[in-house]
């Protein structure tokens, strides 16, 4: 992954349910682009992995998440995610992988705020714009580092994922009005910017 915004170190002193936040918030961004693989390639269900955020959100509002759940969520959505040496072609293709991989490790972590796979999440959603500058932005088969550390797109969810880490680490609290604030602000952003209006 080219970018670095030390997630584990932000991470590491917020709360349990802080972490799950940050995943879900991390999760909005990038699920758009599942959606418009899905429809580009007419493969795979978002419904599943949509029902699952969901479910995150929930748990981080104060509903839980047990570990029988999550593996029954996980079992639900796994088949959803695709094989990239399978002929796609949508430039969506891989973040959507990084997409539907991000929501079940979110759905792992949110069961007791576990600090890898919060990291793991963020890391999942900063490769899947990583990705998507190299299949539109790139030189064909060259990774291009200089390419996606420079993109609008990449350095915007950099931007948000720190924005988020500070939000968080600013109240101890988790009132349903922040929740409800960053919930939206996610959705808006990341590949919902502009992923569903190139294919409407």
């Amino acid at each position: 992954m080219t970018g670095d915004i030390e997630l584990k170190r932000h991470l590491e002193p917020l709360g349990k349910r802080h972490r799950v936040a940050f995943a879900a918030c991390s999760c909005e961004r990038v699920l758009p682009a599942y959606q418009a693989f899905s429809r580009d390639d007419g493969w795979g269900d978002p419904r599943p992995l949509r029902e699952a955020l969901d479910r995150v959100w929930t748990a981080v509002a104060g509903e839980g998440l047990d570990q029988t759940e999550a593996d029954e969520l996980v079992k639900r959505c796994k088949p959803q995610i695709h094989h990239l040496d399978d002929p796609f072609s949508s430039v969506f293709t891989a973040p959507a992988q990084n997409a539907a991989i991000a929501v079940l490790k979110a759905v792992e972590c949110a069961v007791d705020g576990d600090l890898e796979l919060a990291e793991q999440v963020g890391e999942q959603a900063l490769e899947a714009f990583e990705t998507y500058v190299d299949a539109t932005e790139g030189e064909g088969s060259v990774f291009d580092a200089d390419v996606i550390t420079s993109s609008r797109l990449f350095q915007a969810e950099i931007l948000h994922q720190r924005q988020d880490l500070e939000t968080l680490a600013e109240h101890p609290e988790l009132s349903t009005g922040l929740l409800e604030r960053l919930r939206g602000q996610s959705q808006a952003a990341g590949f919902a910017s502009f992923a569903m209006r190139l294919h409407s």
